[in-house]
């Protein structure tokens, strides 16, 4: 993490290797949400404002409220997704482009909200633009929008 929105010392290593871990955990099981991406119930109290963290729980909710997860009802996952990615991954000095595409993804396949969508998935971009997550989902939205050019150039990105 080479970048200035970091200041040093400011990532708690515990907090940050349970992060990294989330995504075998998303993979392989078939935990309850709050067991991915780094959040589970016993670290909340430890890292309570570890942003990247709740950006995590965000995407994790968000992927199991569809396809190909399905593991919650999209009623009880997209809320879930969207009160995480708002409560400490949008907020203050250290915005996520990972909570905005959240915020993307959810306007888009949960609320229908194409515009909302969109500028979600811009400003995820802007942000994060090494991450391929945003990418993906963008395509897709793309696709669903008939914008096939623009979907085969995201999903090609070197992201």
């Amino acid at each position: 993490m080479s970048s200035s929105r970091f200041a040093r010392g400011s990532v708690n290593a515990e907090a940050y290797d349970a992060y990294l871990f989330g995504p075998l955990l998303l993979d392989q099981s078939r935990r309850p949400a709050q067991e991915h991406r780094g959040l589970p119930a016993g670290n909340r109290k430890k890292i309570p404002q570890y942003a990247l963290a709740y950006a995590g729980l965000a995407g994790s909710y968000a992927l199991l409220g569809q396809v190909p997860y399905d593991d919650m009802s999209p009623l009880e996952a997209k809320p879930r997704a969207r009160a995480a990615a708002r409560a400490r991954a949008t907020a203050g000095p250290l915005l996520l482009g990972e909570a905005h595409a959240v915020l993307a993804n959810i306007a888009f396949s949960y609320d229908w909200n194409f515009a909302a969508a969109e500028q979600e998935f811009q400003r995820a971009l802007a942000l994060s633009p090494n991450n391929p997550t945003p990418h993906l989902w963008f395509s897709h939205y793309c696709i669903v929008r008939n914008r096939l050019p623009q979907a085969l150039e995201e999903k090609l990105s070197p992201a």
